[in-house]
């Protein structure tokens, strides 16, 4: 069974509890080098997890085969989740999380040996970090808090520290303080212990008025402070965000009857100075073990309570996965409609849905759903597309609406610039900005001065226990004792407009716990998002994202190990002659045939001389000879010929009299590439000398199944036409890609636009994005090896394009997103990659219809002639009918078809594949 960060586990030698910190499965495929500062951070070998001890904090890395799991409790509302042992592949959503707990003293660790009902506990503190805050019709979440922690020695003398964070619970230990100008050995053992934690002052970002007021009423209605003491807390109402109230191993609770703990036996520590009458009563309790079941909502719609341990999370859930009172978005071929989802078969892959304002059901395939319904949603995010179990929802009036139909959601929250403030400290060491001015209300409410100048305080910092290389807390520290009393925080009774969505029902209905823990059943139109600090879209723009994020890419590409002076820069002498061009004379015969069609934009002669110039050599390539290239070129290929074939006979490659040319220089740039309208470069000799080197490149050395134009008017366009390669899911589909050289090429890489026709329905390939990127090292949209990436020396518009075939349009698709190469070989990982490939199988039959039906400019002949002429069209249908007989009849396990891309479709993919084929035979018909 794998282990997942945050489980509970044991040792099996006996050695005790720890909690998973790390796992070998979420761990990036970059992992940092051996962190010698501390030993858990290395990279992880497959088998291996890093644990954390339960109570002493000691981090370590084990093998995952000497663990036993105890329990699952990461498990959160609106999770989604699968069994461990099934045949039955389905997913869930968490509707509901019941915990029980062991507890033990903080302190003298007395406990009893008994479960508890979580919900009889109390977190320990009244504020914590990430708490949803209400006031005043205002909601907001807490920021930072300035804690007051009372650390008493073994002399039961004790020290007031202050702190920024949260960082201190009961319980902790820790080393003394430092004494000033004194130079005493420091213990071996943490001495200190930190027996009370009382938040003195908490900095509230606010960030949503109350939906439920009139307009006219909440634009009136001022913002509440920024910072609260302790005196305030009573006037605000607490919320806990996403996720359990209590329940997790190590925190610190109070029985909500304080007389049980005194029942139980489990007494209170009693702490006071011998020369001060300040006594301090610690009944802090730590939760030391839990037991956890999920109450899940699976496909199907039936619902169960089931142990944690026996539920995974489902972390690769793909684009169209949906649950019972989802809105999905259904595309047809003429109009979109709006339904809910009443249950899902997954096996099959058809979802039974009901359309919106209808009563029937209606079964559907899942492919052609959208449960974010991503084309009707506004593009900057403004909205979403229907709710989600465990988000947190703003009420508008009853009889009143969000302003949007349904099932449009307005986002609402707008957080405060302040937040984003980088942390800062003056020359003093005492915190700026607004964490200083947090700092100086908590010293207000405290009642003295805590300043560095002060002789009643000093900055310095406490050591805790709990790491092989120790965890430091900066910290106040003045000499006065401790007596501030904790302050509760105000009931939340009578907030109705503020609450966390717990379920959907099957009519569009959503259920909403208020913060009182009442539940409401409000239709949809009467809800908006809430957003709060995790959201990722806070300024109200779309996110354009950044080109080196960690999504979608393939892990490693091509390497052609072209020799630096292959690309050098010529001198300016050198920029009209065509000489530094060409090769050996033994090696150019066979690019003669396309040499006669290629024409330099600008005051290029019309017909550059002949010469191979051969700068790849590719495996399939039949008309090529090894010989024609040196040693290290020839090593340095890195895939087998099946990666890169050509979808072209040997006696079709290029006839005379056919469009089929790979690479050609036309008079002018077509008006629907993706750049024309993007201002032109004004190309410098650096530019045009490189870029005759890339014609030249592109001349010799494509493969047949790629097509390259360019264009005499705009030196800085081209467009790509790849033939999707034999035994993938993408096998005779045309992938047309427009590229862009900026002004700075070749120091910069080429920009590329995939033309994707989707028609929404989600990526055909995780590495190729519906908005057009193309997610390569070598094209700098993905943060891989240093080595994969543009250098302008040795990589070029060939390698890019040949990476694309070779590494993009591959068998297994899915394990090109970097995070699911490590399910490669697991039964999860077999079954998701079977369904995105049945996925790319049938949406890339789509791009066949695409490029009949709207033929692209440049490349119209080059399409009718590859799917006319040369059958491809009937053969794309032919194979597609074999595959749904195969399918229908069950004969995936014949021998014939173990190592076929594409063995079966699921009953939804054979019905969408059958609808797109019936277009295919009408395009086919009317062309005979």
């Amino acid at each position: 069974m794998p282990f997942f960060p945050e489980d509970i586990v044991e040792h099996l030698d006996g050695s005790g509890r720890g909690i998973i910190a790390r796992t070998w499965s979420e761990q990036p495929y970059d992992a940092p080098v051996d962190s010698l500062d501390d030993p858990m951070m290395r990279p992880l070998a497959k088998g291996e997890v890093g644990v954390q001890d339960q109570f002493t904090g000691l981090r370590r890395i084990v093998s995952d085969s000497t663990l036993r799991l105890v329990d699952r409790s990461l498990f959160v509302r609106g999770d989604i989740c699968k069994k461990t042992r099934s045949e039955d592949a389905q997913s869930g959503a968490v509707l509901n999380v019941h915990v029980q707990i062991q507890v033990r003293h903080a302190i003298t660790n007395m406990s009893v040996d008994a479960w508890f009902e979580r919900e009889e506990f109390r977190p320990h503190q009244s504020l914590l970090l990430g708490d949803y805050v209400l006031c005043e019709n205002w909601i907001g979440q807490v920021e930072e808090v300035f804690n007051e922690a009372l650390m008493v020695s073994p002399t039961a003398q004790m020290q007031p520290v202050y702190e920024l964070g949260g960082r201190f619970s009961v319980g902790d230990k820790c080393f003394p303080l430092p004494e000033p100008d004194q130079h005493t050995e420091k213990p071996k053992e943490p001495t200190d212990i930190i027996v009370k934690v009382t938040p003195v002052a908490a900095a509230i970002s606010w960030s949503a008025v109350n939906q439920s007021l009139d307009p006219s009423q909440a634009q009136h209605i001022p913002r509440p402070k920024r910072f609260w003491s302790v005196n305030d807390f009573p006037r605000v109402s607490i919320m806990r965000g996403r996720g359990p109230v209590v329940g997790t191993i190590g925190e610190r609770v109070l029985f909500k009857d304080p007389a049980k703990a005194f029942n139980l036996g489990i007494l209170p520590v009693i702490y006071s100075e011998s020369d001060s009458k300040n006594q301090i009563t610690v009944d802090a309790l730590m939760i030391t073990n839990t037991r956890t079941r999920v109450e899940v909502l699976w496909q199907d719609g039936s619902r169960e309570w089931i142990p944690a341990t026996d539920l995974v999370p489902n972390l690769s859930a793909d684009d169209y996965e949906c649950w019972p009172g989802d809105f999905v978005l259904w595309k047809g071929e003429e109009e979109k409609k709006v339904a809910i989802v009443q249950s899902v078969s997954f096996k099959d892959r058809i979802a039974s849905v009901r359309w919106l304002g209808t009563e029937g059901a209606e079964a559907v395939p899942m492919l052609e759903l959208d449960p974010l319904g991503s084309s009707i949603v506004d593009e900057r995010q403004l909205s979403v597309f229907g709710l989600r179990r465990g988000e947190h929802v703003l009420l508008h009036k009853s009889g009143t609406t969000n302003g949007l139909s349904p099932p449009l959601v307005p986002k609402v929250g707008e957080l405060e610039e302040w937040v984003h403030e980088v942390p800062s400290r003056a020359a003093d060491g005492t915190m700026e900005g607004w964490r200083g001015e947090l700092t100086n209300v908590a010293v207000k409410a405290l009642g003295f001065d805590i300043s560095r100048k002060s002789p009643t305080g000093t900055l310095s910092s406490v050591q805790m226990s709990g790491d092989l290389i120790g965890q430091i807390v900066d910290v106040l520290a003045t000499g006065e004792p401790g007596r501030l009393a904790a302050s509760s925080t105000g009931e939340p009774s009578g907030i109705d407009w503020f609450g966390e969505v717990v379920d959907l029902t099957l009519n569009g209905d959503v259920v909403v716990e208020l913060p009182s823990s009442e539940r409401v059943v409000v239709p949809i139109e009467r809800c908006s998002l809430y957003r709060d600090s995790d959201d990722d879209q806070w300024d109200g723009d779309e996110a354009l994202g950044d080109p080196l994020e960690s999504t979608g890419s393939v892990e490693g590409e091509m390497d052609y190990a072209l020799n630096a002076d292959v690309w050098e820069d010529v001198d300016d002498d050198e920029q009209n002659d065509w000489s530094y061009m060409e090769t050996d004379e033994e090696s150019s015969g066979d690019s003669k045939r396309n040499s006669a069609k290629m024409t330099m934009p600008g005051a290029w002669p019309s017909s550059p001389p002949s010469g191979n110039g051969a700068l790849l050599l590719l495996p399939d390539d039949k008309n090529r000879s090894s010989e024609d290239l040196g040693s290290p070129l020839k090593a340095s290929l890195s895939i087998e010929p099946e990666q890169v074939p050509t979808s072209l006979e040997e006696d079709e490659q290029e006839e005379s009299g056919t469009p089929w040319t790979r690479f050609e220089v036309l008079p002018q740039s077509p008006v629907d590439h993706a750049f024309y309208l993007v201002e032109p470069v004004q190309p410098s000799k650096n530019f045009m000398s490189r870029l005759a080197k890339e014609y030249r490149a592109l001349e010799s050395s494509l493969p047949d199944s790629i097509l390259v134009r360019a264009y005499e008017d705009r030196a800085d366009l081209l467009r790509s036409l790849i033939i999707g390669p034999s035994n993938t899911p993408y096998e005779d589909a045309p992938f047309v890609i427009d590229w862009r050289l900026d002004s700075s090429f070749p120091q910069t890489p080429p920009i590329a636009h995939f033309l994707s026709w989707t028609n929404g329905n989600g990526r055909v390939n995780p590495n190729l994005y519906e908005e057009g990127k193309v997610c390569l090292s070598i094209l700098g949209t993905w943060a891989g090896d240093k080595n994969e990436s543009w250098n302008p020396a040795r990589s070029s518009l060939l390698q890019a394009l040949v990476s694309i075939q070779g590494l993009v349009l591959v068998k297994e698709p899915y394990f090109c997103e970097p995070s699911f190469e490590k399910m490669r070989g697991t039964e999860e990982g077999t079954i998701n990659s079977r369904l995105y490939s049945e996925k790319a199988y049938v949406l890339s039959r789509g791009f066949v219809r695409r490029a009949l039906e709207i033929p692209l400019q440049n490349l119209e002949d080059e399409i009718g002639w590859f799917y006319y002429k040369r059958g491809n069209l009937e053969k794309v249908i032919k194979d597609s009918n074999a595959l749904i007989t195969r399918s229908l009849q069950g004969e995936s396990n014949a021998d014939t078809m173990d190592d076929a891309a594409i063995s079966r479709l699921s009953a939804g993919g054979i019905l969408s594949l059958k609808r797109m084929l019936n277009k295919l035979q009408q395009i086919l018909d009317a062309r005979e």
